[in-house]
């Protein structure tokens, strides 16, 4: 997407109102281009730089070695696996780990670390 559509202001969103409409947090000073302009989302995701985005980065090594059908699968699950913990673990608002399960979920009823394909 590099260049696609040079930007003149850089600006964050700070809601999404409809469809069509998103609400900047500072207003662009050129009125003129509030309208009827090309934007580019580049940070899509809001993820804390610490135990979240250690598990994000996992998240998607994991993913991708599934896409390209890596050998070694299982180390990146694991790894995934354990980075998942670790941020649960260093975010005391979740209450869902226990004896090193991932409790009320169908999705994760596996002990972590295993893999089932």
């Amino acid at each position: 997407i590099a260049n696609d559509n040079p930007y003149k202001y850089q600006r964050r969103l700070a809601s999404i109102t409809s469809a069509t409409v998103a609400e900047l947090d500072v207003a662009i000073p050129d009125p003129g281009l509030t309208t009827a302009v090309a934007v580019t989302v580049s940070d899509p995701i809001d993820v804390e730089n610490g135990a979240m985005f250690s598990v994000f980065q996992a998240a998607c090594d994991h993913e991708f070695a599934k896409l390209i059908r890596h050998k070694d699968l299982r180390r990146y699950h694991s790894w995934y696996q354990m980075k998942l913990r670790e941020a649960l673990m260093a975010d005391q608002r979740d209450e869902t780990i226990q004896n090193g399960y991932m409790q009320d979920s169908d999705e994760w009823g596996l002990p972590l670390g295993e893999v089932e394909y």
